[in-house]
């Protein structure tokens, strides 16, 4: 299974109104959560490179998302 980079970031606002004006600029809202998480971590992507990875590698990869400092 390939494995692949893709940047994140971080964003503070929420709500419907943001969200689609995140999609007009090209990017796709998104949250980060797990058991290994205190609290959801609230994100955007580049919607070009997402369909870019998502054209190459396909549906069966491992993202990696890179984001804020670490």
């Amino acid at each position: 299974m390939s494995q692949v980079k893709l940047e994140a970031k971080v964003r503070k606002e929420t709500g419907k109104g943001v969200a689609r004006r995140l999609r007009r600029e090209g990017r796709i809202p998104a949250v980060l959560y797990g058991h290994h998480l205190e609290e959801p971590i609230i994100l955007d992507v580049n919607s070009k490179d997402t369909e870019k990875i998502l054209q190459t590698v396909g549906k069966t990869a491992i993202i990696n998302l890179t984001f804020g400092e670490e």
